[in-house]
């Protein structure tokens, strides 16, 4: 029942709890934050599931989970540019392939906290890039 969106600096290091809130059983919970937090390392952490009936069990169900957010600032695209390569190893805070389209690229890049620009590859096997030149 009792469950928390935690935050982290890296994957063993220490969480901050962002938002605690109580599940339901039967609907849908959404909960916002406020103010909007950056992170690279997120979880999803329960405290406690609801009684199974038989004093015994617990039980869980989790049938979606997912972070929404929009970026801060405007973006400008630029279309038909040359860039190569697209972010030097140090600029280069993630990338994913198989992006069909420069929309996809750019959706997938919005979870990416501190980047400056995103490259999609098109003509070489749909890469995108999401950079940070700070």
């Amino acid at each position: 029942k009792g469950m928390r969106l935690q935050v982290g600096t890296e994957r063993e290091g220490t969480w901050k709890d962002v938002v605690k809130f109580i599940g339901s059983e039967l609907d849908p919970v959404q909960v916002r934050i406020e103010p909007g937090v950056l992170g690279r390392w997120w979880r999803f952490f329960v405290d406690d599931a609801f009684d199974g009936g038989d004093g015994a069990t617990s039980a869980l169900g989790v049938a979606g989970f997912g972070l929404r957010g929009k970026p801060i600032g405007a973006w400008e695209r630029l279309q038909g540019q040359h860039v190569n390569p697209p972010c030097s190893f140090r600029e280069v805070q993630a990338k994913f392939s198989a992006q069909v389209t420069a929309d996809d690229c750019f959706n997938s890049a919005q979870v990416v906290p501190r980047i400056d620009y995103v490259v999609w590859r098109g003509d070489s096997g749909f890469s995108c890039w999401a950079c940070d030149t700070s």
